[in-house]
C-alpha cells in the first residue's frame, strides 16, 4: 500500500493541516487506522493527532482517494471535530454491537421479565382493538343497497311472465 499525498494546505484559524491522498498497490480500501497511522508518520505527527475524513474507491478503479486532518495538537483536535467522526477513526463501534459488549449499560435482570409483560399487554390490547374495529365493519349491508349488486328480482318477474 502506497499512499501519496496530492493536495496539501495549512489552516491555522483550526490548527491543522488539511490534505488530500490517493492510495495505491491494493484492491480493497484500506482501513482508517491503518492510513491514519501512514499519514501520521509521512507528516511527523502521532497517529492521535490525525483524522481521516473520507475514504474512496471508484468502480473499476485501483486508485483509492481520501481527505485527512493533522491537528497541531489532540486539544485542538478535540475542540474542532465532531464526536462521531473521532469515534469512527478510534475505532468505537457503534449500536447493537457496542451495547453488547458494555455490560454496564444493559438493564438488570430483575427489570426485563417486566417490561416483556408489558409489551405482551400492550399487544394483546392492540389486537382486540383491531377485532372490535372489524368487527364493526363486517356489519352487512341491506340486500339492494349496494350500487354494484344484482337486482334478481326483475329478471325473476319477466322470466315469470315469458312463462305464462
Amino acid at each position: 500500500m502506497k499512499i501519496t499525498i496530492t493536495d496539501k494546505s495549512k489552516n491555522a484559524l483550526l490548527n491543522r493541516t488539511e490534505i488530500s491522498f490517493t492510495v495505491e498497490g491494493t484492491q480493497v480500501p484500506p482501513s482508517r487506522k491503518e492510513v491514519r497511522e501512514k499519514l501520521a508518520a509521512l507528516e511527523n505527527a502521532k497517529p492521535e493527532q490525525t483524522i481521516v475524513s473520507k475514504i474512496s474507491h471508484s468502480f473499476g478503479s485501483q486508485e483509492i482517494k481520501g481527505k485527512a486532518r493533522v491537528y497541531d495538537s489532540v486539544e485542538a483536535l478535540e475542540k474542532t471535530e465532531l464526536e462521531y467522526m473521532i469515534g469512527r477513526n478510534k475505532g468505537v463501534k457503534k449500536g447493537k454491537e457496542a451495547k453488547e459488549e458494555t455490560p454496564a449499560d444493559a438493564p438488570k435482570p430483575e427489570a426485563a421479565p417486566e417490561a416483556k409483560e408489558d409489551k405482551a399487554e400492550a399487544k394483546e390490547e392492540k389486537k382486540e382493538e383491531a377485532k372490535a374495529e372489524e368487527k364493526k365493519g363486517e356489519e352487512k349491508p341491506k340486500e339492494g343497497t349496494h350500487p354494484k349488486e344484482k337486482k334478481e328480482e326483475p329478471k325473476d318477474k319477466e322470466k315469470k311472465e315469458g312463462e305464462q
